[in-house]
């Protein structure tokens, strides 16, 4: 709830320990001559998600707030997105997909929908994950096209899809 302090146990030490900074508008890590300059921004403190556990087999609830010291201005380049409902469902809705993936480090996207994920678990165990493979209840699938693929290093990308509103909004974190 807005206004409601996080329990104790979600902070990630105290402040921000590790000189943290958010780049905002990187297109290409290889190359400093860009049409739109990107910008850099220290972390004042990082929020951890409450149920997170850390160690190398989770992948649940790995997400965290970073909240900055300094206000951003928002421009053409540097926007935000809008988060979803509560149980907004975005089956079989056009999304997008963001990352820099292993080997080009240039930003690329690639095009998804998403998929029921007792579809998507099913798909899943078919591969090298087994037959025993359980999909995660807080889990989105999306895609399922061979070498299309979103995981490969893009690890925290955005998955936004287009909704009724006319508007993209945060489905999902590539994890």
């Amino acid at each position: 709830m807005p206004g409601q302090p996080l329990p104790e146990n979600c902070y990630f030490r105290s402040g921000n320990d590790y000189h943290l900074k958010v780049r905002l508008h990187e297109w290409d890590t290889q190359n400093t001559e860009e049409f739109y300059k990107h910008e850099d921004h220290d972390v004042e403190e990082i929020i951890i998600h409450p149920k997170y556990v850390d160690n190398r087999e989770n992948l649940w609830d790995d997400i965290a707030i970073l909240k900055l010291k300094s206000e951003l201005s928002l421009k053409s380049h540097i926007d935000t997105i809008c988060l979803p409902s509560l149980n907004e469902n975005f089956e079989g809705v056009n999304c997008v997909v963001t990352g820099w993936g292993k080997d080009a480090f240039i930003l690329q996207h690639l095009e998804r929908s998403c998929c029921h994920n007792s579809r998507c678990e099913q798909l899943l165990k078919k591969t090298i994950l087994s037959r025993h493979f359980r999909l995660y209840e807080n889990f989105i699938c999306a895609g399922g096209e061979k070498k299309k693929d979103s995981c490969k290093g893009d690890g925290s990308g955005p998955l936004v899809c287009w909704t009724q509103s006319g508007r993209y909004k945060l489905a999902g974190i590539v994890s």
